[in-house]
């Protein structure tokens, strides 16, 4: 087959055939693929496709004056100007050559099969589909996912994105298609490449330098320059004069002239890397992810990407990247359909499954901050009550554990049943009352208006175009008419806001799906509003009537069957608070109080900022630390002592603990109080000593140095739902010891 290309000037016509040989291409390759011949001459490019399935075809091109010409052939999917910058099959014909020839036929131009099965596969299409799910496990709607080609040398890593970026759907699915092509001479894949010093890669290659001190390697820098002071035991090759002593992984490309001068460039990657592995040590873990030098290097030749991921999605108002994938984590020369899960993390908005409701016309309480099956139950038995008195743990969260009292703000939680007659309802409270009867009197009273606030529930709304599909429609207490009179302070239930605003609820793909608080009750402040204390609460439900107002239904029923020590889903769930009096009671109260050393066998007390003096010869037997670690409402968690010099990390100190106080109890945790003899759920502490003597002292290996010690005091409250510990104090005692 014969083409003809034309170039557009004026000049003196040359005709410029060029024959293709593939006979050594077996004939079923030879139909598989085109070719494209480009030709590049005065600064432009053109180029024909054409079929070789018979094995030969050749090419006319028409051009402007006696130029030199380069040629390039390789695979039709390949563009002109990329033939140049690949390693195809490539030839030149010289000003000289054509002067006084228009009709210049150039010598044929012979594929191999081994460069024609080279090109079958330079250029592929590759498909990546898969689901996102979010740390609950539920999948993760409407985010954005990125699949980036990672490659890495030494510790620099260049990322770039492969296809579009996909759009979850509401199951967390997403495909992306892209075409892939490999091939490139050296110097024009490091043209297409940003390289930055990657943090991940640094943290793993920098302690395994260390192993060798006499391997002197330059600080890691921003450029990915590799320089070398010292590499015993062999040195690096001689380098050229004026040359600096380092590595640049970029060679100079035709007709580029590069500031500062290499000794190195890819050719001698195999050199160098034979030398760096005499002096390192085998690091399998380098070598699975073909990190150089562990692992040859030429990834202008690779075929395959490598993938890692970017997931961002904007829900709640906010944008956050709910993954971000590194080096260690990538997919290393992926098959051209890859199947994928995805794991973000704790700030990615999940669909989580529909849980159903109970049945009936009742209530099932869930938790308040932590799960109902977490807080000790109305009529708790663990441990006896007296005569007539009301559990002495109910209300409490992580019963034999902790008995975590509640303070501030709490979120409570619970499910209406199918029938339940609650378009609004109310929360009331009273006293807890003894066990196992349940008293009418007192009775059941509102909670106080002032004491609840608005919260939040949110949808996915499926029907909505992206990213505008998530809404957070607010729930607030609000005063309403009560029919007979009298008004009532009411939370709208979930169930009738479906009702007032239609939608094919629950249908994930096409309709509306509730993702968060989905069975929130309420958002109850408890600091201001109740003494410290244990309460019941229930339920009260109202039906919406024709003239904007209340038909009261009373306290539901309970959906859960109580167990015999009375569960906390009866409709009657207990809660236990404690809210600090004053704002000094927020925290427990810690000092450190006095710092001894006993120097061959005298006690030398120490003050703050003291030196401690310790003469030729001498010994330390001991060291006694003086200190408080109390809590006036008797909520205290646990205590411990640290000490930090120089640029170690504080470490704990143990030994000997006595109680100061009379009769306090030493723990240093709340457990361990209890194991003494503390009576649930109180534990006050006191002031203590802790002396540190024997191999514990030894331990530490103190030396001549500015010391601090550290005392931290913990309470056990769960503070406005926070299940960490909250409400803690520090102390601290600065000193100094010199060994003469």
């Amino acid at each position: 087959m014969t083409t003809t290309g034309k170039s557009t000037s004026a000049d003196d016509r040359y005709t410029i055939t060029i024959p293709i040989n593939a006979k050594n291409v077996a004939h079923s390759h030879r139909a598989k693929m085109r070719v494209r011949v480009a030709i590049e001459t005065g600064g432009r490019i053109y180029s024909e496709a054409i079929s070789v399935a018979d094995g030969s075809g050749e090419v006319r091109f028409e051009i402007a004056g006696a130029k030199s010409v380069n040629i390039a052939v390789g695979p039709e999917s390949t563009a002109a100007a990329d033939l140049f910058n690949k390693s195809t099959t490539k030839a030149s014909i010289s000003a000289r050559a054509l002067a006084g020839n228009t009709a210049y036929k150039a010598p044929a131009i012979v594929i191999t099969e081994e460069a024609w099965r080279l090109w079958l596969f330079w250029c592929r299409t590759f498909t990546i589909s898969g689901y996102v799910y979010g740390a609950d496990g539920n999948p993760v709607p409407s985010a954005s996912v990125s699949a980036l080609n990672v490659d890495w040398f030494w510790w620099w890593s260049s990322t770039s994105q492969v296809g579009p970026t996909a759009i979850t759907d509401p199951t967390g699915y997403f495909s992306i298609s892209f075409e892939w092509c490999c091939g490139w001479l050296p110097w024009y894949w490091w043209e297409l490449r940003n390289w930055r010093l990657d943090p991940a890669l640094v943290e793993k290659i920098a302690p395994v330098l260390a192993l060798n001190p006499q391997l002197q390697v330059s600080a890691p820098g921003v450029k990915p320059v590799l320089g070398f002071s010292a590499l015993n035991p062999q040195p690096l090759p001689p380098r050229a004069p004026g040359a600096r002593q380092a590595f640049n992984p970029q060679p100079d490309p035709p007709g580029r002239v590069v500031a500062t001068p290499v000794a190195l460039d890819p050719g001698t990657l195999p050199a160098l890397r034979t030398k760096l592995l005499s002096v390192l040590p085998v690091v399998p873990q380098f070598e699975r992810l073909c990190l150089w030098p562990w692992c040859e290097w030429w990834p202008w030749l690779d075929c395959s990407p490598n993938i890692i991921f970017e997931v961002t999605q904007s829900c709640g108002g906010l944008s956050n990247v709910i993954l971000q994938e590194n080096v260690w984590q990538a997919r290393r020369d992926i098959p051209t359909a890859l199947s994928v899960n995805l794991y973000a993390d704790a700030d990615a908005c999940t669909i989580p499954p529909t849980t159903g409701q109970p049945e009936g016309d009742c209530f099932l309480f869930t938790g308040a901050c932590v799960q109902a099956q977490d807080i000790a139950v109305t009529c708790d038995s663990t441990v006896a009550a007296a005569p007539g008195a009301p559990s002495v743990l109910a209300g409490l969260a992580n019963p034999g554990v902790l008995d975590r009292p509640f303070t501030g703000e709490l979120f409570i939680t619970g499910q209406f049943g199918t029938a339940a007659r609650a378009d609004y309802y109310q929360l009331t409270y009273r006293a807890l009352q003894p066990c196992p009867s349940s008293p009418v009197t007192p009775g059941f009273v509102p909670v106080p208006a002032a004491a609840l606030s608005a919260f939040q529930r949110t949808y996915f709304d499926a029907t909505q175009p992206y990213p505008n599909q998530w809404f957070n429609p607010s729930f607030a207490p609000t005063t309403m008419p009560v029919s007979g009179g009298g008004t009532a302070t009411v939370y709208e239930s979930r169930q009738f806001y479906e009702q007032n605003n239609p939608a094919d609820w629950g249908n994930v793909m096409f309709g509306r799906s509730w993702t968060y608080n989905v069975d929130g009750i309420g958002m109850l402040e408890t600091n201001g509003y109740f003494a410290d204390g244990q309460y019941e609460f229930q339920i009260v439900g109202y039906t919406a009537n024709a003239s904007g107002g209340l038909d009261l239904v009373g306290p539901l029923a309970g959906c859960g069957e109580a167990a015999a020590n009375g569960l906390n889903d009866n409709n009657d769930f207990a809660l236990y608070f404690a809210n600090p009096g004053s704002a000094s009671e927020t925290n427990p109260d810690a000092s450190i109080t006095g710092l001894a050393f006993t120097v061959n066998g005298v006690s030398q007390p120490l003050p703050p900022c003291g030196i401690l003096k310790v003469p030729a010869g001498a010994t330390l037997d001991d060291l006694t630390v003086s200190f408080t670690a109390s809590d006036a409402e008797g909520f205290l968690d646990q205590y411990g002592l640290t000490l930090q010099w120089s640029t170690n990390p504080p470490v704990s100190l143990s030994g000997v603990l006595t109680a100061v106080t009379s009769g306090a109890l030493v723990g240093p945790t709340y457990a361990d109080a209890v194991a003494q003899g503390a009576a649930r759920p109180f534990w006050f502490g006191g002031q203590y000593q802790l002396t540190v003597a024997g191999s514990n002292l030894s331990a530490l290996g103190l030396t001549s140095c500015a010391y601090e010690l550290q005392l931290n005091v913990y309470e056990r409250n769960i503070v406005d739902c926070d299940t960490d510990d909250y409400y803690w104090l520090p102390a601290y005692y600065s000193f100094t010891i010199l060994f003469e």
